[in-house]
């Protein structure tokens, strides 16, 4: 008998026959429903469709009908008894009670719109249903119906909680050191999976019970317009992702899996948006065909297999006390390329190398059918190692031989709920505090006063070595003057025509306060600085807390995020002392600048960075600001850095937004091709329009095609690059500063504060009226700092 027909018979002679009560392994290929929605009187009964029998629990369809008319008013989408029924499968007829059913109802109908976790504690508590996922395309139509919620409401209870979990996604990646991925599904470093988030609806190959989990390894997928994620590009082995898989299993290194409350695939209805499931370990990784293209799918065992794993439906048995791991399914070499490879599908053994021609065909057909073997699910691996951090991160405690751990990146990340397991993102600079109803657990480290000295140079105090030059600055930013200021050396550039930069370096910050004010600002609990959500769209779901902490003091101020605001009648001594300071260092810079005229500021920002905090590129041109920005910094040193906005750097805009490009817009000195930029420009009207969009094409092209790596950068280089250090002060002076430009802040050490006087036209800004008040303040002359006075802390 040839080896491949002889692989097709030990293949059916080892196939089990699944009892009825076995979830279905088989992949639906065909259905047949020919109840339309508007005539169904109950979803609760099983539906046929080909050799597959699937039913959702949705019960009390009258209810459903009105949830799918209001969402399809004017729609011309016909939602039949398959496309709902086809989805899950419900015990057999009879089996849930009236009153569960009509609740089981009401959890459907409502829950679109409120958490998992208020889902799930509204589903009946007798409510033990086997679960087949829907299709991709059934859980893209169910989702946009009722809301991912409700099919997660419609899965059977939970037999257990997870040991930790997140109702943020960035909660959870600085809470938790093995899944630090914001947006992929997996977290690779080193050339290893750490953690794999499986979210959403998976591909209809996936497959997810209480012990073995089979998926995609992710990447090279877009989102079609019916929420639909469609591979686009083939997965190769030399993928970073697939080799980070194949790495974990060849070294038999354990991986975390976090599930999401959307994923359709779970067994039982997840009580949080994330949850942490366990260990798992790699057991196989093969290419599968998936619409025309490749895709590495990867098979995860759960580690540990003597407990009942928390995420099984409830009432399901237990796992069996002792295993056969020395069952296997069928193994068998390829004639052609030589490669061994296990039976995974149920219709027949086949070569699982992409590059062998005999690669996913039996007797030279291509496998269509990809309905996993039942014999590869029920294989099992005697786990070899264990994994080298726990599953619930332990909290960070305090330590006397560590004074400046307070102050460190550890004490802004997040930390799992030691009462109730929820990840918890650092929000407030001096605790965390656990946000989960009626839990409020609050942790907080010990801080000591760091003495500014940790944050000097070494080589000692002297005015020369400390207030020497360290900045950077290239064309067209120009240097305008280096000067000497009784204790200060000034430096002045000039970004174009009548705007200006001033650093005005700190000499001897001991003998003039600011080590004072330092120590003043770390210990002061009267100043409530925290972590915003950042305003503007945001890829990852749930929002962004910024990378630093913050409080606003007098006018509203409103930039990347919305920061908390408080009146000067609030601020406690160390704000007014640095308003005084910042106020008198403009008046000072301006006066070097021959401005005679300066309005005091109204408007205060107090921004605390921990070890790894900063603040990204952003503009201080908010509507209604005045010319004038001044700041303080204290403690450690940090990068400044100033750069050209995109939009004016480069002449993309061109092609890439026609529509908005403007020849009549001002085109900055030292911008990619300027000079050709506004030759162009000045041609505008003179030439045909023929003729103009020919040489803007050419001009775009030039660009485009540039070799140059600076020149194909999509970003403008750091043109200025200052080094501010403890009690040095910048002031940004010029009506164009903000419109062209934009800066940065990096601190390269474990503490620093920064304070940011402006003046703000509530008019213009539209301060509402209730906010006014908070800015109705101005600093008496006494209260300005002077150089000539020692007591002004």
């Amino acid at each position: 008998m040839p080896p491949k027909k002889a692989a097709l018979v030990a293949a059916k002679s080892r196939k089990r026959k699944a009892s009825a009560t076995d979830q279905p392994v088989t992949k639906r290929s065909t259905r047949a429903a020919t109840a339309s929605m508007n005539k169904a009187q109950s979803l609760n009964e099983e539906v046929s469709a080909g050799n597959d029998a699937a039913t959702i629990f949705v019960n009390e369809a009258p209810s459903l009908n009105e949830e799918v008319s209001r969402n399809n008013a004017s729609s011309s989408v016909d939602i039949s008894t398959q496309a709902l029924s086809s989805s899950a499968e419900a015990c057999s007829p009879g089996a849930v009670s009236t009153s569960s059913t009509s609740q089981s109802a009401q959890v459907l109908s409502t829950s679109a719109d409120v958490s998992s976790s208020e889902v799930v504690a509204a589903l009946p508590n007798d409510k033990a249903l086997s679960w087949v996922p829907p299709t991709k395309k059934e859980s893209a139509m169910l989702t946009k119906l009722l809301g991912a919620a409700a099919i997660n409401a419609a899965k059977p209870r939970a037999f257990g909680k997870p040991l930790v979990f997140a109702e943020t996604r960035q909660a959870l990646c600085e809470s938790l050191p093995y899944y630090r991925a914001y947006q992929s599904s997996a977290y690779t470093h080193g050339g290893r999976v750490y953690g794999v988030m499986l979210d959403y609806a998976l591909d209809d190959s996936a497959y997810m019970d209480e012990e073995i989990i089979i998926h995609k390894t992710g990447g090279g997928c877009r989102i079609t317009n019916d929420a639909l994620r469609e591979q686009i590009v083939d997965h190769k082995r030399t993928d970073s992702t697939v080799q980070s898989f194949l790495k974990n299993w060849d070294n038999n290194d354990p991986l975390a899996v976090i599930l999401g409350s959307r994923n359709t695939h779970c067994p039982a209805a997840m009580p949080h948006r994330y949850n942490v499931l366990g260990w798992f370990v790699v057991t196989h990784v093969w290419p599968e065909p998936n619409g025309g293209k490749i895709a590495f799918k990867v098979r995860l065992q759960k580690l540990d297999l003597g407990e009942k794993s928390w995420w099984a439906a409830e009432k399901t048995p237990s796992p069996p006390q002792v295993r056969d791991f020395a069952f296997q399914a069928l193994r068998q070499s390829c004639d052609l390329c030589s490669q061994t490879s296990s039976q995974i599908y149920t219709i027949g053994w086949t070569c699982l190398n992409e590059h062998c021609e005999e690669y996913c065909q039996i007797n030279g057909v291509k496998v269509q059918d990809f309905a996993l073997n039942p014999d590869f699910l029920a294989e099992r691996e005697v786990p070899q190692r264990k994994p080298s951090t726990a599953l619930v991160p332990s909290t960070l405690k305090d330590d006397a031989k560590n004074p400046t751990l307070w102050a460190s990146r550890s004490a802004w990340r997040g930390v799992p709920c030691e009462r109730c397991g929820n990840c918890i993102a650092a929000k407030d600079w001096h605790y965390w505090k656990c946000d989960v109803k009626g839990c409020n657990w609050m942790y907080s480290l010990k801080k000591a006063i760091l003495p500014a000295a940790l944050f000097l140079p070494d080589e000692g105090m002297g005015y020369w070595k400390h207030a020497r030059i360290e900045n950077f600055c290239r064309y067209p930013f120009q240097a305008w003057t280096y000067q000497i200021h009784g204790n200060f050396l000034v430096s002045i550039y000039q970004v174009m025509p009548a705007n200006y930069i001033v650093h005005i370096h700190a000499s001897n910050p001991e003998n003039i306060g600011i080590d004072n004010l330092f120590e003043a600002m770390q210990g002061n609990k009267e100043i409530p600085l925290q972590r915003n959500m950042m305003s503007g769209a945001c890829l990852v779901e749930g929002g962004l807390l910024t990378k630093h902490f913050a409080v606003n003091y007098g006018a509203q101020y409103k930039y990347v995020a919305a920061v908390g605001m408080l009146s000067f009648s609030e601020a406690p001594k160390p704000i007014m002392k640095a308003l005084g300071r910042i106020t008198w260092a403009c008046s000072f810079a301006l006066g070097l600048l021959g401005v005679t005229e300066y309005e005091k500021p109204n408007e205060l920002l107090a921004v605390g960075y921990k070890e790894g905090n900063e603040m990204g590129y952003h503009d201080d041109g908010e509507k209604g600001l005045g010319i004038t920005v001044g700041s303080l910094s204290l403690g450690g040193e940090a990068d400044f850095s100033f750069r050209m906005k995109d939009g004016h750097w480069s002449p993309k805009m061109m092609m890439t937004d026609p529509e908005k490009y403007d020849p009549a817009k001002i085109v900055l000195e030292g911008s990619k091709f300027w000079k050709e930029r506004r030759d162009l420009n000045s041609k505008f009207g003179h030439v045909s329009k023929t003729q103009f969009e020919k040489e803007k094409m050419e001009l775009y092209s030039k660009w485009k095609n540039d070799t140059a790596k600076e020149n194909r950068g999509r970003e403008c280089p750091v043109l200025l690059k200052m080094k501010l250090k403890h009690g040095d002060y910048v002031i940004m002076h010029g009506a164009e500063i903000q419109q062209y430009f934009e800066h940065a802040a990096k601190p390269t050490d474990k503490l620093r504060f920064a304070l940011t006087a402006r003046t703000i036209d509530m008019d213009l800004a539209e301060v509402p009226e209730s906010k006014r008040e908070m800015a109705d303040f101005s600093l008496k002359d006494d209260e300005i700092y002077s150089p000539n006075l020692s007591n002004d802390f």
